[in-house]
């Protein structure tokens, strides 16, 4: 195998990989994902905002709030093992 050196993103690649994309719509206070649930999509935000929340003690605490082009899910596509 060949090793793979990462980089960002180009905003030509993103155009390629919406060729093959879905636009999906969530609505305010959705869950996307959670520890239990395994897919291997990678999301990435068009509009609005996402919090990346954590459940301590039943309370939901947010640990980052992203934005318009940044993306999450991608550990999916790597590991089988819960988030």
């Amino acid at each position: 195998f060949q090793s793979i050196t990462p980089r960002k993103l180009t905003e030509r690649d993103w155009q390629i990989l919406q060729t093959c994309a879905t636009l999906v719509t969530f609505n305010r206070g959705e869950t996307i994902l959670d520890s239990s649930n395994y897919n291997m999509f990678l999301y990435r935000i068009k509009d609005g905002e996402v919090e990346i929340t954590k459940d301590y003690d039943n309370e939901k605490h947010v640990l980052k709030t992203i934005t318009q082009g940044d993306t999450f899910g991608e550990m999916s596509m790597f590991s089988v093992e819960g988030r």
